[in-house]
């Protein structure tokens, strides 16, 4: 009774527990909506729905996409990618030209 269940399964976690979300999860059931990846002890992302995602399906669905070169506007090796807003489109901050 004392062993903490599952958020996803309801079945109780006995070995290797994933803590997340404020829940206690198998390692199996903490999974990415999108391609159901494992996402284990690596970073992820919620919606407005609190669904988890891996980062890569959260900004493939998620991030703006640049008016100037269509790539989608997102952190690369670590680092912050910044989105410059304008006239109602979006930028990275090495494609916006003042026209």
């Amino acid at each position: 009774d004392t062993l903490e269940k599952c958020g996803k399964c309801g079945e109780v976690v006995r070995e290797h527990i994933i803590r997340a979300l404020g829940q206690a999860f198998h390692p199996t059931c903490f999974t990415c909506v999108t391609c159901a990846r494992c996402i284990g002890d690596e970073s992820f992302a919620l919606d407005s729905q609190n669904e988890v995602y891996c980062l890569d399906d959260f900004y493939r669905k998620f991030a703006p996409v640049c008016s100037i070169c269509e790539n989608p506007i997102i952190p690369r090796d670590g680092k912050d990618a910044f989105k410059i807003e304008c006239m109602g489109r979006n930028f990275h901050e090495n494609c916006y030209r003042c026209e």
